[in-house]
């Protein structure tokens, strides 16, 4: 997944040719038969050659869906190459019914420390390991987090970002991007202080810069239903609070009581369906002003983890 032009086709092709995979459009324009100029689609001599499922699927008048694309691509994955899924905590359930119609294998576990143990049992020598911050290609895609922000601001860096923080790849991207956007020379200015958000049902991020650490330690037994931020043992933990101490910036974490209240006055306030994840940025937020952390005149940017678009009346 990444931003239009970053090379992700590029990629597929490239892994393609190293591996036996299926490679599985997500493209809303590609899909459509004959739209070809504009839309990044392959020619038919490369479609031949690299075959993409759910390319030229759709005739120009069809109408298609999300829910629809969901059907097709369980319908494409039973048909692909094995692959090896990891479930952990809420919804475990739920999820297993949706996998198991593609034949993927599941390896499930009660939390998310004894799942990430079993997977580490179980891995095998041919796996690749997509795991935060075992591979390039997330952080460097998070970088458009940082590349949309200046934009957006005119060219120019917000005074603070306030990011909920789990397995800090937001984190850690955009600050990698603010740093290459000042060498090139696109932004000048003060670099923005950077805020990591947690809840205090897992804040290893938290205890760690409290503690002037140079690295987290695992938290133990986790819990917070900002599940996004449930993330005992972050790998990149010391370049998270690497970022925090290059730019004057802070960790904070908010009470897992509070969450769903914070929640919903963020929702209500933006109009947005936010999940907790906000509540939490939104409670740093306040927490921060009344502690004169951040004053009214700084410009401050508020990240907010959506559960789905609304209908605005």
């Amino acid at each position: 997944m990444g931003s239009t032009g970053v090379g992700k086709t590029d990629l597929a092709i490239a892994i393609f040719d190293e591996l036996s995979i299926d490679i599985i459009s997500v493209d809303s324009v590609q899909i459509y038969k004959y739209l070809n100029i504009g839309s990044g689609k392959l020619s038919t001599e490369l479609l031949r050659k690299y075959p993409h499922k759910l390319v030229d699927k759709l005739e120009l008048e069809e109408n298609y869906s999300a829910g629809l694309f969901r059907k097709d691509a369980i319908k494409e994955i039973e048909l692909s190459i094995p692959l090896v899924v990891r479930l952990a905590g809420t919804n475990v359930e739920l999820g297993k019914k949706i996998l198991n119609k593609s034949g993927l294998k599941i390896i499930s576990a009660n939390n998310l420390s004894d799942a990430a143990k079993k997977m580490l049992k179980e891995k095998q020598d041919d796996w690749f390991d997509i795991s935060t911050l075992k591979e390039p290609f997330r952080v460097e895609g998070k970088k458009t987090l940082g590349y949309e922000i200046a934009e957006q601001m005119g060219w120019k860096f917000p005074d603070v970002i306030i990011y909920e923080t789990g397995g800090g790849t937001g984190l850690i991207g955009m600050w990698k991007a603010f740093i290459e956007l000042k060498a090139l020379g696109w932004v000048s200015g003060k670099l923005p202080r950077m805020v990591a958000a947690q809840s205090d049902g897992c804040a290893p991020v938290v205890k760690a810069f409290q503690n002037l650490q140079n690295k987290t330690d695992f938290w133990e037994n986790s819990n917070t239903i900002a599940l996004g931020l449930n993330v005992p043992g972050p790998l990149g933990g010391a370049w998270i609070l690497d970022v925090l101490y290059q730019s004057n910036g802070i960790a904070i974490s908010i009470a897992e009581n509070q969450l769903s209240d914070l929640t919903a006055e963020f929702n209500s306030l933006t109009n947005l369906n936010a999940s907790a994840e906000a509540g939490v940025v939104w409670g740093a937020y306040n927490t921060l002003l009344d502690m004169n952390w951040i004053n009214h005149n700084e410009e401050v940017v508020l990240f907010a983890t959506g559960v789905e678009r609304c209908k605005f009346k």
